[in-house]
């Protein structure tokens, strides 16, 4: 199956055209090809790198997979999917060469980017299928930017692989109404349901200010992680009364649930106007990261969303995953 060339996209750069060849085991955070396990997880990174300049003065706008700077800048990403992810399954993660911060917004130039960025993605997926997986299941997870990419791969399929697909949880990613229209592109409803798409954005609810989906306004896809609903009923995150977890000193931005008042409890729940939830009853600015605030504005939880709900990921893993191989044992 080769996928790569199935996706019609604006050609690149001559010099960035290949796509880089996941055969080197150097390209890959983790390749768990021991396959200890009867599910896969194939995970794609968010965007943790900015544009760069090399020694001959030029500035790129896709990482460099080789350098050690952006190795490093991803490693407590890779360290998280690892955590959430990882239990139970058997972990792949590729380093690609993800659009970075700063990138130009014009059509051509973005284009460019993503097409590089694309063309990785697809081909580590591509390498994995013939090389790794092995007719197991498989569970295609990312954040952010990787979370985009996971559309991509989905609709990439053919029906043996989509059948082997328990979910994809594109975690503050986009699905658009163009995107529903692919016959593999389905959103998740409830707990169990396979072969869909996990999508969730949040936003914190501020009195008097109006919520908004800012990096992807045309995203239509929304569920609530904590009831797996997409109804707009109110779910507890923290209980009242409830002593709360301390920030991941690693971030420079709050990642714990945080009552604003000490000792109530935090709602979230599906806004279904934005397709957005709305976490209620926590301090925003706790959240923020003022220095990329163009990127993330008072409100949007979009770095918090992997912390937040983590717990529920984990047990959703699972259980999607036992739904998934039962349904198989039933045929």
């Amino acid at each position: 199956m080769t996928i790569v060339a199935a996706i019609a996209i604006v050609a690149s750069p001559a010099a960035w055209a290949q796509a880089l060849d996941y055969s080197d085991a150097d390209l890959w955070w983790a390749s768990d090809s021991s396959a200890q396990h009867n599910i896969d997880v194939f995970y794609v990174l968010p965007t943790c790198v900015s544009a760069w300049t090399d020694a001959a003065g030029t500035t790129h706008y896709n990482a460099d997979v080789y350098s050690a700077k952006h190795r490093k800048a991803w490693l407590l990403s890779c360290r998280l999917a690892k955590d959430i992810f990882g239990n139970g399954t058997n972990l792949f993660l590729p380093y690609y060469r993800q659009a970075t911060f700063g990138s130009p917004s014009t059509p051509a130039q973005a284009d460019s980017i993503r097409f590089i960025a694309r063309g990785d993605v697809l081909a580590a997926f591509e390498h994995y299928m013939k090389h790794y997986n092995r007719g197991r299941r498989f569970i295609l997870a990312g954040f952010s930017q990787g979370a985009c990419l996971l559309v991509d791969i989905v609709k990439s399929l053919d029906k043996p692989a989509l059948s082997r697909m328990v979910a994809a949880y594109a975690v503050g990613g986009n699905v658009t109404r163009s995107d529903l229209k692919h016959p593999n592109v389905k959103a998740a409803r409830g707990a169990t349901d396979t072969g869909v798409i996990v999508c969730f954005n949040s936003w914190a609810k501020m009195h008097g200010e109006k919520s908004r989906n800012v990096l992807f306004p045309d995203n239509v896809v929304c569920i609530n992680p904590i009831t797996w609903s997409t109804s707009s009923r109110k779910a507890t995150l923290l209980p009242a009364a409830t002593t709360p977890k301390a920030h991941d000193p690693n971030f420079p931005y709050g990642t714990a649930v945080v009552p604003a008042t000490e000792g109530a409890a935090v709602t979230v729940a599906v806004d279904k106007s934005n397709h957005m939830l709305m976490v209620e009853g926590i301090d925003p600015k706790v959240y923020s990261l003022p220095k990329m605030s163009n990127y993330f504005p008072l409100g949007s939880l979009h770095l918090q969303e992997l912390f937040f709900y983590a717990d529920a990921l984990r047990k959703n893993v699972k259980v999607r995953s036992r739904a998934s191989l039962q349904s198989t044992q039933k045929c």
